[in-house]
């Protein structure tokens, strides 16, 4: 933001910013402190270029605002020669640096580009430094229940490492076995329970840790809704751990905190209980099982503490696939949207390949796969409202007829067309937005020259950030927001010196310049000639 109250200048530092700088800034401009006080209260601004001797609140006073409320804004003060002695009290802040009026547009230019360095190299150490403490302190539960999700519904063999538990502040070693345990929430018809999933089991674990002794490491994770797995282990590497011990003190937990959830929470629950020690890298075999036993249970009114069972090698490798496929359908659908092509069509074709092992159309495996897939593109097509223009294109229908399809070859190669059909579709309706656009923001420009065109009134017309707009639109048309709107501005100045009789400044604001002066710098940079000298060759004689 540039802040002076003298008009010529504060218009020939803003064309200087605007249209000779090589870095592509959004320049405000401010005929005052005050004026400049309530666009740093609209706009996060890193750079004041201010003069310091104004009417009213003058430069040092707006400094000192500027400090008090942005202190990470940077201020460059344009002096004169007299005016040291006015900022002697401030000069020793780090943060001020001064150029004088007088030492020329590529002086001042050459000011504003170091602080803006500055603040590139300042961003860049701040990045490199918080990154990861940012990521884990906003997201670390959704990235501990990522990790896991991965561990539980991963493929062959998951590689986790000590140094991912330890930035992910999970207290276990990889060295140690784990007890797991399940607990489900039966009431999940309760009203608002969907909202309040993550309270509840918040309430339901910090009960569980209550009852459990400090020489035990305690982990719980939310896996699906209404689904959580208890994780135990000892603190310490112990070649001698009693496991059968360390179980009955979990169990013996789990009941006090299951009493405690009906008589406080009011809920009933279910807990899957088992002895069996295991890797944390076989968490997703564990999980498996454990549901298995709870699926089997109905959604019982009381709670219900169950001892898991072993299952016969049959069940477990059944239950081996059934998690490989649940596995695969979350990926896939998650690859669809985000619009990742070459990733949803790998996964795609693991899942195809699966749905072709079995040649019967009536096994019921095979049948659940090709649902879930069909559901997961259905979803996607209504949710996207593509289903008009897919019926013009492809029958959606067989998405839930699997008998249209002779074979699983058939019905894989079907799946694979309607995939291709909706990716189409999409990339086509990615254009049209765009330019669509690009065109709303065209026909702004053009329709007022004379008003506010900086970057970021434009972007809230095109409803997209500024940064994206200025790459979309160089993307369409080939050069920058700013080249088009100076063309449009002389083009229509052109116009106006033809075609009319206003007077030159009367024309300079009829096509958003402020002043005059600043127009005919602009007009005669991009002509080679005048307002004037263009009037009187091509105008009416």
């Amino acid at each position: 933001m540039i802040v002076d109250d003298e008009l010529e200048i504060l218009e020939w530092l803003k064309e200087l910013f605007c249209y000779d700088c090589d870095r592509k800034l959004d320049v405000y401009g401010a005929n005052s402190g005050k004026k400049a006080l309530q666009l740093l209260n609209e706009v996060s601004f890193d750079v004041v270029l201010t003069d310091i001797k104004m009417p009213g609140m003058d430069g040092v006073a707006l400094f000192r605002k500027i400090k008090e409320n942005w202190p990470k804004c940077k201020v460059i003060f344009l002096t004169g020669y007299r005016d040291f002695d006015y900022i002697y009290e401030i000069i020793q802040n780090k943060d001020v640096r001064y150029v004088l009026k007088s030492e020329g547009d590529q002086v001042i230019m050459d000011h504003v580009l170091q602080a803006f360095g500055e603040i590139d190299e300042m961003l860049e150490m701040e990045r490199t430094r918080q990154a990861d403490q940012d990521r884990l302190e906003r997201a670390a539960v959704w990235l501990r229940k990522e990790f896991f999700q991965r561990i539980i519904y991963g493929t062959g063999s998951v590689d986790i490492t000590q140094g991912q538990l330890e930035e992910l502040k999970i207290p276990f070693s990889l060295d140690v076995p784990v007890l797991t345990f399940l607990c489900r929430i039966n009431d999940v018809h309760v009203p608002g329970y969907v909202v309040n999933e993550y309270e509840i089991f918040e309430q339901i674990f910090e009960m569980f840790e209550y009852y459990m002794p400090g020489h035990l490491c305690v982990y719980e994770q939310i896996v699906e809704p209404g689904y959580a797995v208890i994780l135990v282990q000892p603190a310490a590497a112990d070649k001698q751990v009693c496991w059968e011990r360390i179980f009955r003190i979990a169990a013996g937990a789990i009941e006090y905190t299951q009493k405690n959830s009906e008589n406080t929470l009011k809920l009933s629950t279910l807990f899957i209980i088992g002895s069996t020690a295991s890797p944390i890298s076989e968490l997703g075999k564990r999980y498996e099982k454990l549901k298995t036993i709870a699926v089997n249970q109905k959604r019982l009114p009381e709670s219900v503490i169950i001892k898991e069972d072993k299952l016969s090698d049959h069940m477990e490798e059944e239950h081996e696939n059934y998690g490989y496929m649940i596995s695969q359908i979350q990926l896939l659908e998650s690859y669809l949207e985000l619009g990742k092509q070459n990733e949803y069509y790998s996964s795609l074709q693991e899942l195809t390949v699966c749905l072709m092992k079995d040649g019967s159309m009536h096994s019921n495996y095979s049948l659940e796969l090709y649902y879930s897939i069909s559901m997961v593109i259905l979803r996607f097509i209504n949710k996207n409202d593509l289903a008009q223009q897919m019926a013009f294109k492809i029958g959606v229908y067989k998405l839930t007829r699997a008998d249209e399809h002779l074979t699983w070859e058939e019905a894989a190669r079907y799946l694979f067309q309607i995939s291709e059909v909706v990716f189409t579709l999409l990339e086509a309706r990615e254009e049209e937005r765009n330019d669509n656009t690009v065109v709303k923001v065209q026909e702004y420009i053009r329709e007022h020259l004379s008003e506010d065109l900086t970057l970021t009134r434009l972007a809230e017309i095109g409803c997209f950030n500024a940064s994206y707009l200025s790459r979309l639109f160089k993307q369409v048309y080939g050069y920058n927001i700013s080249d088009y709107i100076m063309k449009m501005r002389i083009d229509r100045a052109k116009e106006l010196l033809i075609g009319t009789d206003n007077k030159i400044n009367e024309v300079s604001v009829r096509v958003g310049y402020l002043s005059a002066h600043s127009f005919t710098r602009t007009f005669k940079a991009a002509t080679g000639m005048s307002p004037l000298e263009y009037r009187e060759k091509y105008g009416k004689v």
